[in-house]
């Protein structure tokens, strides 16, 4: 029994005064020791006002019990102790208990110094600590104290850091309390403790059990599959349980996903005999190449009981995908080390909050790209995200790298229809979605940190692109190559080199821009349309170009209007008829270059804009009727959003007389 607010520990503090005596146990105790891997430990004991306490007790609890008591001096000494780190406990009768931490070397003595009792009185005793009926996840804890007590024991797997604590409900002078929840074969440490109606706090030692085998042994603490580099082989590897004393050896078993069902199939054990218990790895040489495998592994003590499973991410056998697919949330995460390639006619469907990780490296070195892993859709890809379940793609390792994995291509010139919904890509090269299909339906994906965005090429269908996101693109965040329709609507495009990319070699082919805020650093938005419309868009480039408009196939249909440009230069015309108006096209930075460039030989209309900040306002061109030169009074926004001030000249000065720019009404 002792009073303590934290457990001392102390090492090779040297004493104020030490008797002669006590110089003679330092100069001769070596001498004593009989093993060369033995230490001894020396000290003086006194009270709180440096008196001698002569027979106080001092205890060494390692692997066996070394008793000392002090002398008429306080000196006491313990030798022949094994080198190692020692639990010393001093007590006497009239005192607190006191512990202290000590490192024995061999060889050599310890001096823990002078040690300071404080005294207590003998009503404040936990005595008679003992822990008894130990099962492999439990434990009864039986101890006695003087007065009647509510105590609690505080437990943990390492000496002083009791991280678990279970308290007795009534008071009693005879106590048990039972410990549950055990991890079997596992050494505990635990106290006893309580406080007193004065809010002091009193400790029994520190006592250890160690918990018995259990039934069923534990399961592997880990398991993995290796990254996959040979065809139609997938190794699994695993570590031991935390305690595997009573493991034998380990059973390996497998299951894969179902055709055209979203469940798997069920477990079958791979191995004949059980793996030894020293063997972390175990090499499948049975799997088929297209399939989505999950490996479990169980240890097995002597009576041949499985633990419970550990089961493995699901992985990708590296190959064609030839039937059927459909991938889960439940599926997640799933790996791949390789291409993933969908064969023509076939469907792979991914349900909405299904993971996928890659591997930074494609092990089988196939693919349009032979180093990173990519997935190549000759059939159909169904990608259902929700908005509170997006599907995700990203690596498996978190490199940060934008050149991790080569991105989804799909490249089908049949009549199947790929969709993709709230779908999430992460660090690809080149561009992440790029889609060479005639029928496709894109909506809600975010593209970020990768080398290029979206690209279409060829696509016949009406596509709306909504709610789309892409930050951290380096080149091109959308490029649209002779598309029918293709809308980006309610969109935003953050930290890009270029915006978007408009190509078309067909009058009739139209690309609009609606509603979409754009932050770029070269190049806000390059077109050479077929017809094309930019509304109600925002282009922040203040490096660069807001709008370059290379042509406009089509002598008609072709807008620009209430948009808000902030850039070095604001719009520039190389050809095609294009009607500018309603536009806010300003420098915030500084003097900018040139806000609205003619270089044709037509005669734009550039009616109701608002030019300012430029060394020139106009080059090759007039300012149209109704145009204006105002500071815009842009506010808020984070990124910085140019709505106007309500005090702003541009409020209504559009042709409708209402707001000019980004946030006014377009009726194109």
């Amino acid at each position: 029994m002792f009073q303590i607010d934290f457990i001392k520990i102390k090492q090779n503090i040297a004493p104020v005064f030490i008797p002669v005596i006590l110089l003679f146990f330092v100069i001769f105790m070596g001498c004593g020791m009989r093993a060369s891997n033995s230490g001894g430990i020396i000290g003086r004991v006194v009270d709180s006002e440096g008196r001698v306490i002569v027979n106080a007790k001092v205890v060494s609890i390692f692997d066996e019990t070394q008793v000392s008591y002090s002398n008429l001096s306080g000196a006491f000494e313990l030798t022949e102790l094994p080198a190692g780190r020692h639990n010393i406990a001093i007590n006497h009768p009239d005192y607190n208990l006191e512990q202290y931490f000590a490192e024995v070397t061999a060889g050599k003595v310890t001096d823990l110094g002078m040690v300071k009792l404080s005294s207590i009185t003998l009503s404040d005793k936990i005595s008679d600590v003992k822990s008894e009926y130990i099962a492999s996840s439990s434990a009864l804890i039986t101890w006695k104290t003087d007065k009647e007590r509510i105590c609690t024991v505080i437990y943990g797997i390492d000496y002083n850091d009791y991280t678990k604590s279970s308290r007795e409900i009534r008071a009693s002078k005879d106590h048990e309390l039972i410990l549950t929840d055990l991890i079997p074969e596992t050494l505990y440490h635990f106290r006893v403790q309580f406080e007193d109606e004065s809010g002091s706090k009193f400790y029994s030692y520190d006592y250890s059990f160690l918990t018995g085998e259990a039934d069923v042994p534990m399961k592997p603490s880990y398991v993995e599959t290796k990254p996959i580099n040979q065809m139609n082989q997938i190794t699994v590897a695993w570590n031991a349980p935390i305690s595997g004393k009573s493991v034998t050896g380990y059973n390996i078993y497998r299951r894969h996903k179902l055709v055209k069902r979203a469940e798997l199939s069920d477990w079958i054990k791979l191995n004949e005999a059980p793996i030894d218990a020293k063997t972390f790895e175990f090499t499948d040489v049975t799997v088929e190449s297209g399939k989505f495998y999950r490996y479990g592994v169980t240890a097995i003590n002597q009576f041949g009981v499985d633990s419970e499973k550990e089961v493995t991410d699901m992985v990708f056998a590296t190959g064609v995908i030839n039937e059927e697919t459909i991938l889960t949330a439940d599926d997640s995460p799933i790996e791949l080390h390789a291409d993933l390639i969908v064969a023509a006619g076939i469907n792979l469907l991914i349900e909405a909050g299904t993971e996928i990780l890659i591997g930074e490296k494609d092990s089988n070195a196939s693919g349009l790209d032979e180093d990173r892993v990519e997935l190549l859709v000759y059939g159909q890809l169904t990608v259902d995200g929700t908005a509170e379940k997006p599907v995700v793609f990203a690596p498996l390792s978190g490199s940060g790298r934008r050149d991790h994995w080569a991105g989804i291509s799909i490249v089908t010139d049949s009549q199947l229809v790929s969709r993709i919904s709230h779908t999430s890509l992460f660090g690809c090269v080149g561009y992440a979605l790029d889609i060479k299909a005639k029928e496709v339906s894109v909506n809600n994906l975010s593209i970020a940190y990768s080398s290029g965005g979206l690209s279409l090429n060829g696509v016949r269908s009406v596509l709306d692109l909504n709610n789309c996101s892409f930050s951290e693109i380096a080149s091109v965040a959308v490029n649209i190559t002779d598309c029918y329709r293709v809308s980006l609507v309610n969109s935003v495009i953050k930290d890009a080199a270029i915006g978007v990319i408009s190509f078309n070699t067909n009058a009739n082919n139209q690309t609009v821009i609606r509603n979409t805020d754009i932050y770029v650093s070269e190049l806000g938005i390059k077109a050479l349309f077929g017809k094309g419309i930019i509304a109600n868009t925002l282009v922040v480039c203040k490096e660069g170009t807001g709008i370059l408009c290379e042509n406009a196939l089509s002598s008609s249909g072709n807008y620009i209007d209430h948009v808000t440009i902030d850039a070095l230069n604001g719009i520039d015309i190389d050809s095609g008829n294009f009607t500018v108006s309603n536009n806010i096209i300003a420098n915030t930075v500084a003097v900018g270059n040139t806000g609205i460039v003619n270089r044709t030989s037509e005669n734009p209309i550039y009616n109701f804009n608002n030019v300012v900040g430029f060394n020139n306002l106009y080059q090759n061109c007039q300012k149209g009727a109704n145009s204006v030169s105002f500071v815009p009074n842009f506010v808020g926004g984070n990124p910085y959003d140019y709505n106007l001030s309500p005090t702003s000249m541009l409020i209504f000065a559009d042709e409708y007389q209402k707001e000019l720019g980004r946030y006014g009404v377009s009726r194109y």
